[in-house]
């Protein structure tokens, strides 16, 4: 994944809440089935944490977008 993919995945979920509330409740599948094609890896890859389970990359996604103003409510502050 890089950096490109992953702007292009913030920048759609600045413009779509649609997107926005997929990605908060199923990071991976929204991803995928927007295009972007990302792993489970690539996406651990990318945070740094390569031994992390599912559920810890997932909730470090859902915290990292609550912290960007891109929360599970799909609605910027």
């Amino acid at each position: 994944m890089t950096n490109e993919t992953v702007q292009q995945i913030i920048d759609r979920a600045a413009a779509d809440p649609d997107f926005r509330t997929a990605l908060a409740h199923d990071p991976l599948g929204a991803a995928n089935g927007a295009g972007f094609n990302i792993t489970a890896d690539d996406v651990r890859a990318f945070l740094g944490r390569p031994g992390a389970s599912d559920a810890e990359i997932v909730e470090e996604l859902r915290s990292r977008m609550s912290h960007t103003g891109l929360g599970a409510k799909g609605q910027n502050p």
